[in-house]
C-alpha cells in the first residue's frame, strides 16, 4: 500500500485565491492557490482571467 500526502496550495501572506500578473512577465497570468474551493472558483476565475487577456489586448 502507497500513500501520498501534499500540502494543500494555500497562499502564505496573501489572500487565496491569487489571480494576477506577473511582475517583468507581461504575458504571463496566475490563477492559483484556490485551496479546497477550486472547483467552485473556477467560473469566477476564468472570467477573471478573460477579462485580464482582453485588457491587455486592447
Amino acid at each position: 500500500i502507497n500513500s501520498w500526502s501534499g500540502k494543500r496550495p494555500r497562499p502564505n501572506g496573501e489572500p487565496a485565491p491569487i489571480i494576477k500578473e506577473v511582475p517583468n512577465y507581461p504575458h504571463v497570468l496566475l490563477a492559483t492557490g484556490h485551496y479546497r474551493n477550486g472547483v467552485l472558483l473556477a467560473p469566477a476565475t476564468a472570467l477573471m482571467i478573460r477579462d485580464k487577456i482582453i485588457e491587455n489586448c486592447i
